[in-house]
């Protein structure tokens, strides 16, 4: 989180979490406050306000935590970086024509105008 607040800029940016214990604690709550994050929650039996992070979440589980016992934190990294880049490179999605993230992603954000440099040196 610091490594993306040290670049970009995140103040009137809502943070959309789900009711989960660990998103509405209290110290994280005060943090994001902190950081100048607004925080929003989804409301409590409505799956179908975060069901694209619900569907990863459970995807996630299925093939990765059901499947394996870590001793190291650096061996979940390792595995869910060959995770994330086996889903973003080779796994077809139906819901985007049968083709990986990748090339969609990629196509979406040509024709997207980018960001304009800012006016002076320092941010």
């Amino acid at each position: 989180m610091g490594q993306i607040l040290a670049r970009h800029k995140v103040e009137g940016i809502t943070l959309r979490n789900d009711n989960r214990s660990q998103l509405i604690a209290t110290i994280i709550r005060e943090y994001l406050q902190e950081e100048g994050f607004n925080q929003a929650f989804t409301h409590v039996a409505t799956p179908e306000e975060n069901s694209f992070i619900d569907a990863d979440h459970s995807l996630l589980e299925r093939t990765i935590e059901q499947r394996y016992e870590f001793d190291l934190i650096d061996e979940i990294g390792l595995v869910l970086n060959r995770w994330n880049s086996f889903n973003k490179e080779q796994c077809t999605h139906g819901t985007l024509g049968k083709r990986t993230t990748m090339p969609f992603w990629n196509e979406h954000y040509r024709s997207v105008e980018p960001p304009k440099p800012p006016l002076t040196a320092n941010p």
